[in-house]
């Protein structure tokens, strides 16, 4: 992420600071993987339609394979939810046997340099070694900063993650910087737009939101999650494990979490960045959602780039993930 802004990280998920999307003119309905319900589609439509090109929404189906959403394939900066694939990578190096779940890196106090950073108060003045276990949760389930840099640096930096994305043929998700260079990146918009004379914001307003480092699109994203979850891209335990730790995660509890019903279960990441101009630079939830028939979707909604509060944004998140399980149990009925 980068750099979250003190106020921001104090309120909400987890914080995480970027650069939106390029400027292209808004599809509505770009082509599924599949044919997707028709009903989906326009009630998705009809969420994201006040945020413009400003949001991307994709659902999946993970047993059928069909695609439906709203700028799915445009690219919106990711913040935290990159955590996600640093994670997969992690954890396919353990299946490659170049890593171990219970191999010591350490952390030491120059690496606590975020303004968000909930592992710091596990490390002493002297340093200390956490587990890949340990560190993949910290990143996952808290956001934490400091602990996905160390991963990153124990598998050879972003270019490295991103050869793994590709070997596993995963497509539309980008790693190109780690945590510490987002943050920088995030300092030097915010000093371009402060020093821009008022007629030149708006045109680098644009430019800084179509930076595409770690950028993700959300048919990429989706696909990506449905692959995690049928095992194509991990080993059983692997995806288990990764898939466990995402159902622990406890930031964005007003996002798809708030639209999951009682008796679902939702495995999910969040990314949250901070203010550039009275614009998000960044709010984001991705996961799978599981009915309790055992259906599963892959929902991502990034939002880059809009000039709204918070809470309107976590709500399209919140309403997303309730069009979903309300077209499933409308769905199961009517299979009956």
């Amino acid at each position: 992420m980068y750099l979250i802004l003190a106020s921001l990280l104090a309120a909400a998920s987890a914080t995480e600071p970027a650069a939106p999307p390029p400027v292209v003119n808004v599809q509505r309905a770009e082509a599924p993987s599949a044919p997707g319900p028709a009903s989906l589609q326009q009630r998705i439509n009809a969420l994201a339609e006040p945020f413009d090109r400003r949001s991307g929404v994709a659902v999946q189906s993970v047993e059928d394979r069909w695609t439906v959403g709203v700028n799915t394939g445009q690219s919106f900066q990711q913040q935290s939810v990159f955590k996600t694939w640093v994670a997969a990578a992690a954890l396919d190096a353990i299946d490659r046997g170049s890593l171990r779940w219970d191999e010591p890196i350490r952390i030491e106090p120059a690496d606590l340099i975020f303004p968000y950073q909930p592992m710091a108060k596990e490390v002493p003045p002297e340093g200390r070694a956490f587990t890949v276990e340990e560190l993949v949760r910290w990143s996952v389930i808290h956001s934490d900063n400091p602990s996905v840099d160390a991963l990153l640096k124990r598998l050879d930096g972003p270019a490295a993650v991103q050869a793994t994305l590709k070997r596993l043929g995963v497509n539309g998700i980008r790693i190109d910087v780690g945590e510490r260079d987002l943050h920088a990146m995030f300092d030097q918009s915010r000093s371009e737009l402060a020093a821009a004379p008022a007629e030149q914001k708006a045109d680098v307003f644009e430019r800084i939101f179509s930076d595409p480092r770690n950028s993700a699109t959300p048919a990429g994203t989706v696909d990506a999650l449905a692959r995690l979850q049928r095992g194509e891209l991990l080993s059983p335990l692997s995806t288990e494990r990764l898939l466990g730790i995402m159902a622990e995660t406890g930031t964005g509890l007003n996002r798809l979490k708030a639209g999951t019903p009682a008796g679902w279960t939702l495995a999910h990441k969040t990314g949250t960045g901070g203010d550039l101009d009275g614009a998000t630079n960044g709010t984001n939830n991705i996961g799978v959602m599981t009915a309790p028939n055992g259906r599963r979707y892959a929902v991502a909604v990034f939002i880059w780039g809009a000039r709204r509060p918070l809470a309107e944004n976590e709500r399209l998140m919140a309403d997303v993930a309730k069009a979903v399980a309300e077209w499933e149990t409308a769905r199961a009925a009517d299979s009956r």
